[in-house]
């Protein structure tokens, strides 16, 4: 089924306000983002579907650059397309976030060299770069990490295997904040046979997860 797209002012509204709060760069120089919403329309039932992938894989938003030939028509310096299946399954905190996730993607190129940033009195440091059109010409910044990696390579390799290595790098590094995941699922899913209970550590707090059918985590 082909992939449409619904233009959305309220959304355009909500990511307006996650720049304005999050985002003083943004909003002192004036950036503006088009929000569209897409999604897989089952012709018979009505029902969407997820349809947004980068790389092969499923995402929940991207967000891009609006082209030259496009700015001079007067259209947003940005373009937010957000996956309607994927927002419909979040919670409204998750969605704010997911906000602000697409909108940290977006940097200000300064007029002489470098990125625009902020003055300890939260005033732009720099003048912005502007294109022919007069809009701020802009930059997209790439993840601070990206981790990749096979289930059957952690079973085979445990400690040693690259994707477990880099997932306990990253616990160390972030802690809690960026590893609260379903601690239960993973170990269940890398545990060896008779392996009953692991503990595990973050942030100097020890969560003990009991492998046994029924078991909680404490």
């Amino acid at each position: 089924m082909p992939t449409t797209y619904e233009h959305s002012p309220d959304l355009e509204e909500a990511v307006q306000a996650a720049r304005d709060k999050w985002h003083p760069v943004l909003k002192q120089c004036g950036v503006t983002v088009a929000v569209l919403l897409a999604a897989d329309i089952d012709d018979e039932t009505g029902e969407i579907s997820r349809c947004l992938k980068k790389d092969g894989y499923p995402v929940a938003a991207m967000i891009s650059i609006t082209p030259a030939k496009q700015r001079a028509l007067e259209v947003a310096d940005a373009l937010m397309v957000i996956d309607e299946a994927a927002w419909n399954d979040l919670s409204q905190d998750e969605q704010i976030a997911l906000l602000d996730h697409e909108l940290t993607h977006l940097q200000v190129k300064a007029a002489d060299k470098g990125l625009v940033g902020l003055t300890d009195k939260g005033k732009i440091d720099r003048s912005q770069k502007l294109d022919d059109h007069r809009r701020p010409v802009l930059k997209l910044r790439k993840h601070d990490w990206q981790l990749g990696g096979f289930r059957e390579v952690a079973r085979r390799h445990r400690e040693k295997a690259p994707e477990v290595v880099a997932v306990r790098v990253h616990q160390d590094e972030l802690g809690q904040y960026a590893w609260d995941f379903d601690l239960i699922g993973a170990a269940k899913e890398l545990a060896d046979p008779g392996v009953t209970e692991i503990r595990s550590t973050i942030d100097g707090k020890t969560t003990t997860v009991d492998l046994r059918e029924g078991a909680a985590a404490h």
